[in-house]
């Protein structure tokens, strides 16, 4: 196997590629969330849509988010922080990576009253770095950026978004724990070109479900709160056209593009 990283345009381009490709089972495409339920969500003009140019083979592994705030600062709880960014409303500034994560946010901010003004930074370091330096108050990311700092102590999670505590990180509660009923996983999953034969897409799957059972690949993604899954191209495909109604919706509402 060989692997060709085609980075840009929030994974536009290397999406494109795939798309564009022949639907022979000799190319496949290895993607998170971001370019199959949110930028359809976030683009108006994309060039491809996932669910009629793309065929399922299987959500490989699943990962939550964390929303975290510098270790001194005055809010020790999810309530007392939507209660700080509440009387301090001008003053209360969360900081992403990327627009999806920036929708996420914005749905926790309408379950839980959270107010917050949105400062997008260009990648995951300084986005945290952001809180570190008192720019932002809070950020929302994947616990990979933000592992060190959790670590170290210099930054303290207040909740984080999967159904059940990551065990990394048990002390740190899920949103559904302190009231919110919210539960949000991203994900990376391998997808082919449409048209590409049942069979070979079967047997692709039935080798990730494999590999994603063995114990060393769970141990490995079990250090970096990956979930692993090996799921069926239907349940992929179910996933898929349910997200991208969620998320498009949330975007609708809040006004938010990538355009």
């Amino acid at each position: 196997m060989v692997v060709e990283n085609r980075p840009g345009a929030g994974a536009v381009v290397g999406t494109e590629h795939v798309v564009r490709s022949a639907p022979d089972g000799y190319t496949f495409l290895m993607a998170a969330s971001g370019p199959i339920v949110f930028n359809p969500a976030l683009m108006s003009k994309l060039s491809y849509n996932p669910l009629r140019d793309l065929a399922p083979v299987s959500i490989v592994g699943s990962f939550p988010l964390v929303l975290g705030v510098r270790d001194d600062f005055a809010a020790r709880s999810l309530k007392d922080l939507v209660q700080y960014s509440q009387a301090n409303s001008n003053q209360s500034a969360y900081s992403h990576p990327t627009t999806s994560f920036q929708l996420i946010m914005e749905m926790l901010k309408a379950r839980t009253g959270l107010k917050g003004i949105n400062v997008p930074y260009q990648g995951s370091a300084p986005s945290v770095n952001a809180v570190l330096t008192g720019e932002v108050q809070m950020t929302l990311i994947d616990t990979g950026p933000i592992a060190p700092m959790l670590q170290a102590g210099r930054i303290r999670a207040l909740a984080v978004t999967s159904d059940q505590r990551l065990a990394n990180y048990p002390q740190v509660p899920t949103l559904k724990e302190q009231g919110i009923d919210l539960s949000v996983n991203l994900w990376s999953g391998l997808l082919a070109p449409a048209g590409t034969p049942g069979a070979i897409i079967i047997r692709v799957q039935t080798e990730v479900a494999r590999i994603m059972a063995m114990p060393d690949v769970i141990e490995r993604m079990n250090k970096l709160d990956i979930r692993p899954i090996g799921g069926m191209p239907a349940d992929m495909a179910r996933t898929i056209a349910a997200e991208i109604e969620l998320w498009t919706g949330v975007a609708r509402a809040n006004q938010i593009t990538a355009n």
